[in-house]
């Protein structure tokens, strides 16, 4: 692939973005979309937009670990602002993906955990019905990649997702493993029946294994970063206990997305547990921040030295989805997100065009650390803003110190607005998939509601389906359902690789994705 960047500072300093500050007004849809556009031509500016280059820039430090990420910001930008100036470059860079990622066939790509990212990319842009010009649908493209991503169901620290490479052997992180329970859980959601039931099961799975090996810990509900272990038997220790936003973000919109389905007390407990949490970790003087190893002060302003990676933007799409699938939670997440918006705006000032956001949000002043995480991180804030905007309710114009929410860049002022929001229709949820983290939870199509969101749920069990092992109908293992699998184990690791197709690999899958894929037209509204 070639490169064509200047570097991200240097390109700011050239935009040829020429608007004067942000002037925000967080009571008027209008004003957070030309907020958000600005921020993404800041962001894009050093791009070719014809598909043929990627778009990180060569920023040593940028905070993107995967191109896919940028796609699950842009997706939802188009969706909430209707601008369509970059959708060719997210289709073209997403379809070049079609040989390799979202391929049938199973390769030394789409095994890996850390390209399931691209299928919480590919649900983003099903749930919006974002354009494609080929006859392969995105949510089809998500099936597929799910179906190829190694999963050993098992107890052990050795089960779990299967490493990238051999030298990860016995390691498990907390990101990956919650990028997947996210791309399972949405997966879930938009299926029926048996699919529903299958992804539902395995969602469940993925969760229990994970508390069991300190990932995820239900009694503080803390998320680990690092866990590890060798034993065939044991189950994992703790190996870094970094607080991660974009993390904590994905285990939270999933478990959201498993309350929705299956309306028990189980779920809303485990999405009340990480929202208390994830709330308390991760904002400070009505600011989101990204908490990293700092697990001894939490809450402190060096915490800002993190601002620079993109995960907190992620978080921020990810709390939109929670409050929109659950209303009972919204007025604590969207007071949270309109400030934060508010706050950011008003040190949004700097380069030539006075539009570029630091990354000390801390601060009213712009701090000259421009980086492009950071500009991502402000371009999902304000997409979660508009997001949640049409259900706001009783909060619509307050922030969550109780003001209004006018910012411009270096002005401390806030103010009422215009009161604009974003249409009747609601969005079920948006997720931005995770950068660090992250994907846009955008659970509904054209801003309409899901026609079956009211269905009963008796495809997914309401208890969970237990430690060991499944029981499916006639089956042994809820995969077979879906994708015909049988288990298959590696002689030499000793290990289970991966739940292979009975028949021809590429053929089988593709039916069934096909399958799931009309379901969910059919569903989607």
């Amino acid at each position: 692939m070639i490169y064509r960047h200047l570097g991200y500072a240097a390109c700011l300093l050239n935009s040829l973005v020429r608007v004067s500050a942000i002037d925000l007004d967080i009571n008027s849809t209008e004003s957070i979309q030309n907020a958000a556009i600005i921020q993404v031509t800041n962001l894009l500016s050093n791009s070719t937009i014809d598909g043929s280059v990627n778009p990180l820039t060569d920023d040593p430090f940028h905070g993107v670990k995967d191109e896919a990420t940028i796609y699950m910001t842009l997706i939802p930008f188009w969706n909430t602002t209707k601008n369509s100036k970059y959708n060719n470059l997210v289709i073209d860079r997403m379809n070049s993906q079609r040989s390799t990622i979202f391929n049938s066939s199973y390769n030394s790509t789409n095994t890996k955990p850390s390209t399931a990212i691209w299928g919480l990319a590919a649900m983003a842009a099903a749930e919006v019905d974002f354009p494609t010009n080929s006859s392969e649908s995105w949510f089809n493209c998500a099936v597929t990649l799910h179906s190829k991503v190694m999963w050993k169901s098992g107890q052990s620290c050795t089960d779990g997702l299967a490493p990238d490479s051999p030298n990860l052997i016995g390691q498990q992180f907390g990101y990956f493993t919650g990028i997947y329970f996210q791309l399972t859980s949405r997966l879930a959601y938009a299926s029926s029946g048996g699919h529903r039931r299958f992804f539902a099961d395995r969602a469940s799975a993925v969760w229990l294994w994970s508390v069991n090996n300190l990932i995820l810990n239900e009694s503080d509900w803390t998320i680990n970063s690092l866990v590890a272990g060798t034993d065939n038997d044991t189950a994992c220790f703790v190996l870094k206990d970094w607080r991660l936003a974009s993390s904590y973000g994905l285990w939270l919109s999933g478990a959201a997305y498993m309350f929705k389905m299956t309306d028990t007390d189980l779920w809303k407990t485990r999405v009340e547990g990480l929202l208390d949490k994830t709330l308390t970790s991760f904002f400070t003087r009505n600011m989101i921040v990204e908490v990293g190893d700092l697990v001894d002060g939490l809450g402190a302003v060096e915490q800002a030295k993190y601002s620079t990676e993109a995960g907190k933007g992620f978080l921020a799409l990810w709390l939109a989805s929670v409050s929109n699938l659950m209303p009972e939670v919204a007025d604590r997440i969207d007071a949270k997100l309109r400030s934060t918006a508010v706050t950011l705006a008003q040190q949004c000032g700097g380069s030539s065009n006075h539009t570029v956001c630091g990354s000390d949000w801390t601060s009213s002043n712009y701090d000259d650390s421009p980086s492009f995480g950071n500009t991502l991180n402000v371009v999902n804030i304000l997409v979660s803003n508009l997001i949640i905007s049409k259900t706001a309710g009783s909060i619509a114009n307050k922030t969550e110190n109780g003001s209004g929410g006018v910012s411009k860049a270096n002005d401390t002022s806030t103010g009422g607005g215009d009161s604009g929001t974003i249409s009747d229709g609601a969005i079920a949820s948006a997720v931005v998939g995770s950068v660090s983290g992250a994907a846009i939870i955008i659970g509904a199509i054209s801003w309409g509601l899901r026609k079956w969101k009211d269905q009963s749920y008796d495809a997914v069990r309401k208890d969970e389906p237990g430690k060991k092992e499944y029981t499916s109908g006639q089956h042994s293992h809820p995969a077979e359902d879906l994708y015909g699998h049988i288990r298959a184990t590696d002689q030499v690791q000793r290990r289970l690789v991966q739940e292979l197709p009975n028949n021809v690999i590429g053929e089988l899958h593709e039916e069934a994705a096909t399958t799931l894929s009309s379901n969910v037209r059919h569903e989607l509204a």
